[in-house]
């Protein structure tokens, strides 16, 4: 399981992840070193990843190199990576493919899409959480954050609170933790892409 969280801030996006990648019947530890974010096409978008860890046979981070090399054209707006991207994933006769987060920049606008197998899904939020997060949503259903005044520093520090917070309480709950290993965050501005802190 995975815990993403995205934030469009007023001057710039943060996306974060956790690493933790467990057995999906058992939920047994694989690994706390696994990618599920990753910077691509020229450092100008942001993928996060929840679910499975493999589309079409391939591991995600040998997937995502094949989709920025082979797949991708130096033209490509935000919106035709989305739409190649979806279509990758429909090629994948898996039971349960990835999700899939995008986010970026097209015109000097900040957009964010959801990509499962069948569609592209446009988040018209400022905030996204997604995969195993039931603690994030008890503390997100308390409190109102006012958006017009989150930057991009405070949107980093939202986003390491929203997969911290899960990671922490899982790993006090009674049962498997989900979530865990370190936190990667990146950031997009209009200028570009970069790693706010990477393991």
């Amino acid at each position: 399981m995975s815990i993403i969280s995205i934030v469009l801030g007023q001057d710039g996006i943060a996306m974060g992840a956790d690493s933790r990648l467990v057995k999906k019947d058992t939920h047994d530890l694989i690994s706390d070193q696994v990618e599920k974010l990753f910077l691509i096409h020229h450092n100008q978008i942001g993928i996060a990843s929840t679910g499975s860890y493999s589309v079409n046979k391939m591991n995600l981070p040998d997937f995502i190199y094949h989709f920025e090399n082979d797949i991708l054209e130096e033209k490509d707006t935000l919106k035709i990576v989305a739409d190649k991207l979806l279509k990758e994933l429909k090629k994948d006769k898996a039971k349960d493919p990835p999700s899939f987060y995008i986010t970026g920049y097209q015109d000097g606008k900040q957009y964010m899409y959801e990509i499962n197998r069948t569609k592209i899904i446009p988040q018209n939020f400022s905030m996204l959480w997604a995969g195993n997060h039931p603690y994030v949503d008890h503390l997100m259903n308390q409190h109102e954050i006012n958006f017009a005044d989150i930057y991009l520093h405070d949107a980093i520090s939202l986003v390491k609170l929203v997969i911290q917070v899960e990671i922490e309480m899982e790993y006090f709950s009674s049962q498997k933790a989900l979530c865990g290993g370190p936190i990667d965050i990146l950031t997009i501005t209009k200028s570009g892409g970069q790693w706010h802190c990477h393991k």
